[in-house]
């Protein structure tokens, strides 16, 4: 009877387990399909904020570029931060940066403040975003190229919903501040869900006995930036960033304009 109450309790268990990491990466996914939906929506509604601030071009050329050169300098630090400090404490700050900067969008009355909000939100998107996608590695170690796939998916759907979304919001009469309020209370809700869960990178028990210091990490960063092939990568990944913001940024303009 022991064994059987035993036996019940192990697969209780396991159901349990397997059930809280089907939440996790359903969450995980859904903050990297809100990330891309905040995006998709914003560069559509470029002609809109434009317009409503009375933006020139080289306003919207500031906004598209020094928030990303600030985020530049800020995600190093805070990846490296990472690997030796509480995750899930960056990831919910990061979520609640993310909020404030959608908020702080959605009332906006002038050109700095808007800028200000931006340069909030690349960071914040960073600390919220790219660290849950390592939480999404570390989570199933022997799936990470179907998690991987599931992530683009999600990302993939948000960039699509968006402009349809902001295209919903202006036929029924609202405009693209509303839809950056409802943005912001589903960045609340996902927090919300996402509290309850450790939310910590996957260690062996030699790796938590080694307790790696900040200035550990800083040396590990450093010997990756000696690697030529690090370099190629970042170089390449800035470019496509550059041609894909740069184009989405500008084209809704251009569209509207010609």
């Amino acid at each position: 009877m022991l064994k059987l109450k035993t036996a019940e309790q192990r697969l209780h268990s396991t159901v349990s387990a397997g059930v809280n990491l089907r939440s996790l990466v359903l969450i995980l996914l859904a903050i990297e399909f809100l990330d891309e939906l905040v995006f998709g929506t914003r560069e559509a509604a470029w002609p809109l904020i434009r317009d409503d601030l009375q933006l020139s071009y080289t306003q919207v050329g500031i906004l598209l570029s020094v928030p990303n050169v600030v985020g530049n300098l800020i995600e190093p630090p805070i990846a490296i931060l990472s690997d030796i400090w509480k995750r899930r404490v960056l990831i919910l700050m990061g979520g609640m940066f993310f909020a404030t900067a959608l908020l702080l969008t959605s009332l906006s009355w002038s050109f700095p403040v808007l800028l200000a909000a931006f340069i909030l939100m690349n960071p914040a998107s960073g600390m919220f975003v790219a660290l849950s996608q390592a939480v999404l590695m570390d989570a199933e170690p022997v799936r990470q190229e179907q998690n991987m796939a599931r992530w683009e998916l999600s990302g993939a759907l948000g960039n699509l919903i968006g402009p349809l979304a902001l295209a919903l919001v202006v036929l029924l009469g609202l405009g693209w501040r509303s839809l950056h309020i409802a943005l912001f209370l589903l960045t609340l809700a996902l927090i919300a869900a996402a509290w309850r869960f450790p939310l910590t990178k996957t260690t062996t028990s030699t790796e938590q006995a080694e307790s790696p210091a900040l200035m550990d990490g800083v040396r590990a960063a450093l010997r990756a930036l000696k690697r030529r092939e690090v370099w190629r990568w970042v170089v390449l990944l800035e470019f496509a960033d550059l041609t894909v913001d740069g184009l989405k940024g500008y084209l809704a303009l251009y569209l509207v304009d010609i």
